[in-house]
């Protein structure tokens, strides 16, 4: 009598990997390349900055923003750092502040010390903290069960927006 010692493995066909795409931080003033840079101000302490460096991201297989590689701190100036967004970045209409913490830029180049030899620097802050608060609140949130769905009508086509709904909106006094 004969034992098979290993069960036969079935040849499954390879899928190909999702396609990873750069993120465009949802701007046409960004038209970032794989080696630039995403920077954000982490710390400020008497003048002096506190830079995170990391690889531009990607997005993920669910749309969420996926940084490769590692990170790395880089100290700079506040007033060079300063003078060379006032200069030289490409910044949203009516954005005309000095950086603060969690400013985000996407740099071209090298990004060392000396902020005025960086390459292209575009402000990408508003379209950052956007992706911050989707990826918290997909964190937080309960998933929607099927139940949920149909309760909240979220499989329906939105309504027409001339319709009108009537509230109650009489307090009464609870006792």
């Amino acid at each position: 009598m004969e034992f098979e010692q290993r069960v036969p493995v079935p040849e499954v066909e390879a899928t190909p990997a999702p396609e990873r795409r750069l993120w465009l931080a949802g701007d046409r003033r960004v038209a970032p390349r794989a080696d630039d840079s995403y920077v954000v101000v982490d710390e400020r302490d008497e003048g002096v900055l506190v830079l995170v460096v990391a690889a531009w991201p990607i997005h993920d297989d669910l749309g969420r923003l996926d940084f490769r590689g590692r990170r790395r701190s880089v100290t700079v100036s506040e007033a060079t750092l300063n003078e060379a967004v006032l200069k030289r970045a490409k910044r949203p209409a009516g954005v005309d502040r000095p950086v603060r913490i969690g400013d985000a830029f996407c740099v071209r180049g090298e990004v060392g010390r000396d902020p005025a030899k960086w390459g292209r620097i575009v402000d990408v802050t508003g379209e950052a903290r956007d992706q911050a608060k989707i990826a918290f609140h997909a964190a937080v949130a309960p998933k929607a069960t099927p139940r949920d769905v149909r309760a909240l009508r979220l499989d329906q086509p939105a309504q027409d927006s001339s319709a009108t709904v009537e509230i109650a909106t009489v307090a009464h006094p609870a006792i």
